[in-house]
């Protein structure tokens, strides 16, 4: 068999590695024949008894991607060899559960609850595919490891880890006013949990090493303070749920009203996460499964790793299609907030208008439809509203040399997120979207839920790559894109170039998981643009709002035959195959039928997200003037 020597490598590969090693290719190309491409069960059973031979651990960073495709063995109607590959899938996902729980039994507590849409918005209930074998079959696994006799402690976590996630979904389900601003936690069911409960029970929002002898111990502050004698890469202590702040705080913005939760953890630390309700969180998870990837790629090139060449992540933890969980991410704010309040400070004394005041003055051409105007007042905005994100550097790094650091980093940070967000078509990069560490200055891209060029189905379509706004450029110094910024952007896309089959093997993987439903109707698009297409206040939370998550449209046959004549291996829609059709061009250089180098596409892309014609005919809410 062809991956029999592959299967070798991996099985006696024992050292702790990094997550590219676990996703090599082969395991990548493995993986995607036996989940989708190999309509032969005998083929695909052979493939899967040979996995049985891999460590466990080495599927984890595909563990949603796998278990997607549990289904019942004993289904009534089945074949013999259907039953016994379903029958594998099964034992290989329970032999992940039972090796390394806290880094699987949260998917597949998310796949048992794929039947709860009720209290979930239209706009995702729309996008949610309920397959009643795989809810059923998540089910009966979670009731299997929790009878687990011979393994009380598994049995014991798997029944506190339901108990705790259903008291999230509960909290979710509650209709909290922006106004109210903090609710009692002891008057919801997360309040109500008890001590023993909350003990076994992992932070979900907590990165968790992942330990090669699966022995994972429950951390605590006795054991941080004498931690450090041991080594520090197999030091993987768990950190659980000590108890809740007894307030819980309601986000100010967003349209479906997030709650924001402090947890006191186990070690003593203290950490925030993000409660959403009618938001479908599982692409914004998808895209973090690959900013980690696209790190590792970067981290084994010698060149990018000597630029510290990354993009910022945090973690994402769905519960439901519509409740999950986000990671807090600490010490930053919005780019809107830095940037409207350096412009307030900072107003010329000729200056005719304020932000908002632009916006409005904007909004009114933009809703007259009225291009030609629109642009004309465009244009005048950007002559009356200087760049000065420069200043906020100045305010916030005020050493000379802290300065020359941060803006070095906030100008490779920049270049990094443009190029991977340009690649996997991520859209809808307003200055809400994006946060500005205070201590880094590096950028960290939320709201991922418009991704795969979904923008371009938008009423007022996006038509730059990403965002390099007149602001954004004026904090990179004298220099602007040049220099620093430019070569970043060259040393990423040819990082991503040279391993595109890599990346595209694990994107394909990613694009046919059947959860994700990629057609949608004209008039499912028409309900989700009040939510990306409306003010400024919807448009805080406008990509990853409920419907953005799912938006996305098919755009025929004729792409998905493009697609397939490209050599793309089948999909399970033309969505799936367009979106792998466009991405597999951008990372071969491909712009309108020429093939460009490395630094010939780096240059179009800068030209195209800063030229002033395009940025003239964005949405007002996406704020290019800034």
């Amino acid at each position: 068999m062809q991956y029999a020597k592959h299967v070798k490598v991996l099985t006696n590969h024992q050292r702790h590695v990094p997550y590219l090693a676990h996703i090599t290719p082969f395991l990548c190309s493995a993986l995607f024949d036996v989940l989708v491409v190999a309509s032969d069960t005998a083929n695909k059973l052979d493939i899967i008894k040979q996995f049985d031979a891999i460590p466990s651990r080495k599927f984890l960073p595909l563990v949603y991607q796998i278990a997607s495709r549990l289904s019942l063995p004993d289904a009534p109607g089945i074949q013999a060899e259907q039953k016994h590959f379903r029958q594998n899938i099964h034992d290989l996902i329970k032999r992940m559960v039972m090796d390394h729980p806290y880094h699987s039994l949260s998917q597949i507590f998310a796949l048992a609850n794929g039947d709860q849409v009720a209290r979930v918005s239209q706009q995702v209930a729309g996008g949610v595919e309920m397959n009643e074998h795989r809810i059923a079959a998540a089910k009966q696994l979670l009731q299997e490891l929790k009878g687990m006799r011979s393994k009380p402690a598994l049995s014991q976590l798997v029944a506190a880890h339901e108990r705790v996630i259903r008291a999230y979904i509960d909290l979710g389900a509650i209709k909290v006013p922006k106004e109210v601003g903090q609710i009692s936690l002891q008057s919801t069911p997360l309040g109500a949990l008890k001590p023993h409960t909350l003990s076994i029970v992992p932070v979900p929002t907590l990165t968790i090493p992942v330990r090669a002898d699966c022995n994972y111990a429950i951390a605590s502050t006795a054991s941080s303070s004498s931690s450090s004698s041991a080594s520090p890469a197999f030091d993987s202590s768990v950190v659980t749920i000590s108890s809740f702040h007894p307030r819980v705080s309601v986000a100010t913005s967003g349209v479906n009203v997030p709650l924001i939760i402090e947890i006191l953890c186990s070690d003593g630390t203290r950490h925030k996460q993000l409660l959403k309700s009618a938001d479908d969180l599982r692409q914004d998870c998808v895209m973090e499964q690959l900013f980690k990837l696209v790190n590792e790629l970067l981290q084994v090139d010698r060149e990018a790793a000597r630029r510290q060449l990354h993009v910022r992540t945090y973690n994402v933890v769905p519960l439901t299609p519509g409740v999950g969980l986000v990671e807090w991410v600490v010490n930053t704010t919005s780019m809107a907030d830095c940037l409207v309040g350096a412009h307030a400070r900072y107003a010329p004394p000729t200056q005719k208008r304020d932000y908002r005041q632009n916006l409005l003055y904007l909004r009114e051409a933009h809703e007259s439809m009225q291009r030609e105007e629109y642009a004309r007042r465009f244009y005048e905005v950007c002559a009356d509203f200087p760049p000065i994100f420069h200043r906020f550097f100045l305010e916030m790094f005020p050493s000379p040399s802290e300065w020359i650091a941060r803006r070095s980093a906030y100008t490779r940070s920049a270049a990094v997120s443009s190029i991977v967000g340009y690649v996997v078509g991520l859209g809808v990069r307003h200055i809400h979207n994006i946060l500005v560490d205070l201590h880094t200055a590096e950028l960290i891209h939320i709201d991922l839920g418009v991704a795969f060029d979904m923008g371009a189905v938008l009423k007022t379509p996006e038509i730059v790559p990403f965002r390099l706004t007149r602001d954004m450029v004026d904090a990179m110094g004298v220099n602007g894109y040049e220099g620093t910024f430019r070569k970043s952007a060259e040393q990423t896309m040819r990082v991503l170039r040279e391993k595109k089959e890599m990346l595209l093997t694990v994107l394909e993987v990613f694009l046919v998981d059947p959860l994700y439903k990629w057609a949608l109707s004209a008039a499912k698009i028409q309900r989700l643009r009040p939510l990306t297409e409306g003010d400024e206040a919807a448009n805080s939370e406008g990509g990853e709002g409920a419907a953005a998550t799912a938006a996305g449209a098919d755009r025929g046959e004729e792409e998905a035959a493009e697609a397939a004549a490209a050599g793309a291996r089948p999909s399970v829609n033309s969505g799936a195959a367009r979106a792998m059709y466009n991405v597999k061009q951008r990372l071969e250089g491909v712009a309108q039928k020429d093939v460009l180098s490395v630094e010939g596409q780096v240059n179009a892309l800068i030209h195209d997200a800063t030229d002033m014609e395009k940025l003239a005919k964005l949405y007002y809410g996406w704020s290019a003037f800034v």
